[in-house]
């Protein structure tokens, strides 16, 4: 089950921003949930899916001259918007790898097709990559993964086969 959180910035300084998400985890594991987010994006009021149903609360922190941080927490009362069933085909064009380059060389010589649970308009951190079109079985064993498409590199938990982070290697 996901939620959704808007973030919005009611004060900030000129030297403020651009701003980095991120969630902890009940565990207190630090998910990256969004990343250079722009400070009139966050003061419009910036709104996120967060898929994974461990995270509890996490932080807000300016990247910029300013690195003040804030902290937030999982809204009480939250209700979970169910996750649709539906699987979003990406390929071919996709390849998987154990480093980013490995991923990208993956997608060009062998020009996979992987699917996910998340279709283009959110794909991002806590969707899941599926090596079947029936989203049985999620892309386990590798670090990152090329999503044809999309044309990016993400991380890729090895053992879930859930988008870490969008990669900090691109090809």
């Amino acid at each position: 089950m996901a939620y959704n959180v808007i973030f919005t910035l009611t004060s900030a300084g000129l030297d403020s921003g651009p701003f980095n998400i991120s969630g902890t985890t009940s565990s207190n594991v630090t998910v990256e949930i969004a990343n250079n987010v722009s400070k009139s994006t966050l003061q419009a009021g910036y709104e996120v899916t967060i898929s994974n149903d461990n995270i509890t609360g996490g932080t807000v922190a300016s990247t910029g001259v300013c690195t003040n941080t804030q902290s937030w927490v999982k809204p009480t009362g939250a209700t979970p918007t169910p996750t649709p069933n539906s699987i979003t085909t990406y390929g071919p064009g996709s390849g998987y790898g154990n480093l980013p380059a490995g991923a990208c060389n993956d997608a060009t010589i062998n020009n996979r097709t992987l699917y996910s649970n998340c279709d283009a308009g959110s794909f991002g951190v806590g969707c899941i990559v599926y090596v079947d079109g029936a989203g049985n079985t999620p892309l386990t064993g590798y670090n990152y993964v090329f999503i044809g498409g999309l044309l990016s590199t993400w991380d890729i938990n090895s053992s879930t086969g859930q988008i870490t982070a969008y990669s900090s290697e691109q090809c």
